[in-house]
């Protein structure tokens, strides 16, 4: 699979109504949170890069947890891993489910493992599990709580969109199909075959075969910016680096893949409503 086939359907995301956190649809994207090693700077650099601000939340005794910001609007959480822990620097992908309980017996029973038990937490009294799919890619269930805020779907410097990169497309699509209620569409993006997860018809995130070396399985979220080789420039400047510079080839050049300070990576896509149209 050529590059120009994938990171090619965010805007698809775009076009759907936004939703509070607590209104969130079994198996919609209910929130982010970014596993680090070094809290503040974590926060440091997405401040500097998205203009997120910070709060800590009620969490439990002893946890470093807080909520980003932007407008009022809570983006993501960002959770230190703490001393002597060997989980790599990423960001985890929350998809909101009726009973945590129940769909975490499901996904174990499919083949998943589970790294974090389900667990209350927070003011919000989400009830969430840490797990990694069959082919060790790490996401989250939640079933979300109360929320002050709606979140604003596709603004700038806000969530766009989210891929699976995996080894086995079909068997991934048969895990998440039945863990989720999802079902598989395949598109042409850029003249490459490109597949999503649907839900009642609604595209909720993409799905890929690892198409570069050395990468590990992982749920890949994209941001929207403004300008793709600004923010990657403030990126660099901050600490980041690039993991994947704009190509012509892949969505004309409107898409990058970075590396915050502590290694978390996550993907930049610039769009407006003339990407749009070049991208369906």
């Amino acid at each position: 699979m050529r590059l120009a086939g994938w990171l090619g359907v965010a805007v698809l995301l775009a076009t759907l109504p936004s939703r509070g956190a607590g209104q969130v649809p079994t198996g919609h994207v209910a929130w982010h949170d970014l596993i680090t090693p070094d809290l503040e700077v974590s926060k440091a650099f997405y401040s500097g890069l998205f203009g997120w601000t910070w709060r800590a939340p009620s969490s439990g005794e002893g946890v470093k947890y807080v909520v980003g910001e932007m407008t009022g609007v809570a983006m993501a959480g960002l959770a230190e891993s703490g001393e002597g822990k060997r989980n790599p620097s990423q960001w985890i992908t929350y998809f909101a489910v009726n009973d945590v309980h129940q769909s975490v017996k499901l996904a174990t029973d499919s083949g998943a493992k589970v790294v974090v038990r389900p667990t209350t937490t927070g003011s919000w009294h989400d009830e969430s599990a840490l797990l990694t799919d069959p082919q060790g890619a790490a996401f989250a269930l939640m079933k979300p709580g109360v929320r002050p805020n709606d979140s604003v779907t596709a603004m700038i410097n806000g969530w766009l969109w989210v891929e699976l990169w995996t080894v086995n497309a079909e068997d991934a699509g048969t895990f998440y199909a039945w863990l989720l209620g999802y079902d598989t569409k395949r598109l042409t993006v850029a003249g490459q075959d490109y597949t999503t997860f649907r839900r009642d018809s609604l595209p909720i995130a993409g799905l890929l075969e690892i198409p570069v070396k050395d990468v590990r399985p992982n749920w890949l979220p994209t941001i929207r910016v403004a300008d793709v080789n600004a923010t990657i420039a403030r990126a660099v400047s901050l600490g980041g680096r690039v993991i994947m510079a704009p190509r012509d080839d892949v969505r004309n050049a409107t898409v990058a893949i970075i590396a915050d300070p502590t290694g978390a990576a996550l993907t930049l896509q610039q769009w407006d409503e003339t990407t749009r149209g070049k991208a369906q």
